[in-house]
């Protein structure tokens, strides 16, 4: 009887291990992090730009457009704000793929400052 009771819980929490194991080792690729804090970083300052008048200080932002923001990016790169937190910490926890995230953004920024002060 005990066999059989043991038999039975340990599939179950094999199974249980198995999920939690494959829950924390998810994370956005280093493309797709890279490609979705470019977008959020753009979001911010862009939402600091759209209040600059002669009454606010530069770094003012509109926190309502702000969440929008945020809720479209979140939508087009199909996840939520819970997934992109744990991807967050899992790359703050990984230092060196963080820094190769960000070092693929550099190209990009440089790309969207030469079009921003070409339009200025």
């Amino acid at each position: 009887m005990k066999r059989n009771i043991v038999l039975l819980i340990l599939p179950v929490f094999f199974s249980l291990q198995a999920c939690k194991n494959k829950k924390e080792s998810w994370h956005l690729s280093h493309a797709q992090m890279s490609s979705l804090l470019l977008d959020m970083h753009a979001a911010e300052a862009y939402s600091t730009m759209a209040l600059k008048d002669s009454t606010r200080k530069g770094d003012t932002k509109n926190f309502d457009s702000l969440a929008q923001y945020y809720t479209d990016i979140f939508a087009h790169y199909h996840i939520t704000k819970e997934q992109f937190d744990q991807n967050l910490d899992w790359y703050k926890q990984h230092q060196d793929d963080l820094d190769s995230v960000y070092s693929a953004m550099l190209p990009e920024f440089s790309k969207l400052e030469s079009i921003y002060k070409a339009k200025k």
